[in-house]
């Protein structure tokens, strides 16, 4: 019997904070499961990224999206109804996270959060 091989998980990240990102690739990078297809600070680019790009899991800040998140997520969702999303904010009020999963958001984490928390969001079927 041959072994069986998995195929990573394509992930999208996009955030303004380079430092963050940054911080989250490195962590990632350690999940052999996980492959980081781009990274991206704008609503725009995220966009043209999901347009030309299969991508499995997007990770995201709202504020990427200025003051339209939630009509931008429930317009990624239906463009893209496969697509995982996990909002990750520094804030963390029970109405934005209300808000993001009735957009369509699959979980909708606090940057404090633990990143054993967020590696487990992803692998999540």
């Amino acid at each position: 019997m041959e072994p069986t091989t998995v195929t990573p998980l394509r992930l999208l990240i996009a955030d303004k904070s380079k430092v963050y990102m940054s911080a989250l690739e490195s962590l990632l990078k350690l999940n052999q499961n996980i492959t980081i297809i781009e990274f991206c600070d704008s609503s725009f680019s995220l966009m043209n990224i999901l347009k030309k790009s299969e991508v499995d899991i997007l990770i995201f800040d709202p504020i990427i999206f200025n003051e339209n998140s939630t009509s931008e997520i429930q317009n990624i969702k239906n463009q893209f109804p496969h697509l995982k999303i996990i909002a990750l904010s520094i804030q963390e009020s029970s109405n934005m996270r209300a808000d993001m999963l009735k957009a369509g958001v699959f979980e909708h984490l606090s940057k404090w959060d633990d990143a054993k928390k967020i590696i487990s969001l992803i692998n999540y079927n």
